[in-house]
């Protein structure tokens, strides 16, 4: 794992070692997502479903069995986090490692891995973004579909992983994927506000905090 810094137009990463010598599964193990926790503590999600704590850019403090497959996706707020597995599952968890809400997303009626999450816990909102194109709107309380009519808010991309972002007002979202194309989208309407051409593949974006 590498811990990066900017120091004005440069950057200088951190090497953080021995974090497998912890891990309680077979190695060699792959490391599928990473997140930030609360002060900065760093999330690991593993190939065989674990989540890795590290604590002070140290090997890891807290290991827990999340999910029945990898761990695909890791998203942070300022209350806890939540993560996403090729098992179908969407976690969430408060700061300590606990897990507080579980979602079957294939009770939904999604059949797709899934390949992004964000959460806006002040709406209690969390979009799920999947290898189908379909993006997702549930409660992060009971997993219940925001959707009215059922099914997904949106289809956004060609069918490929996206990348996806919430705007820190709760109002709109980014999504992008590898038809090269960058989309902001109104949470109200479900109507894409804005389209650009990255003239790249891309699967991941977020928004400045400022």
């Amino acid at each position: 794992v590498r811990c990066w810094s900017m120091n004005g137009s440069s950057l200088t990463f951190e090497v953080i070692h021995n974090i497998g010598n912890q891990v309680i599964a077979p190695l060699p193990q792959v490391y599928c997502c990473i997140g930030l926790g609360e002060n900065e503590d760093i999330l690991i999600g593993t190939s065989s479903g674990q989540l890795l704590k590290l604590v002070g850019r140290k090997e890891a403090s807290k290991i827990a069995k999340a999910h029945s497959s990898a761990v695909t996706c890791i998203a942070s707020t300022e209350g806890g986090f939540v993560t996403a597995s090729n098992d179908g599952t969407v976690k969430v968890w408060n700061s300590s490692m606990r897990c507080i809400t579980s979602i079957n997303t294939e009770s939904l009626g999604n059949h797709h891995p899934i390949s992004s999450l964000c959460w806006h816990q002040k709406d209690s909102s969390i979009l799920v973004g999947t290898n189908g194109s379909a993006i997702w709107n549930v409660s992060s309380s009971d997993g219940t579909n925001f959707v009215k009519h059922g099914g997904p808010l949106v289809s956004s991309h060609s069918s490929s992983p996206m990348g996806l972002s919430f705007n820190p007002n709760g109002f709109s979202f980014a999504t992008c994927g590898e038809d090269g194309i960058l989309r902001m989208w109104s949470l109200f309407d479900s109507s894409d506000t804005n389209v650009f051409d990255l003239t790249m593949p891309s699967r991941s974006c977020a928004f400045s905090p400022d």
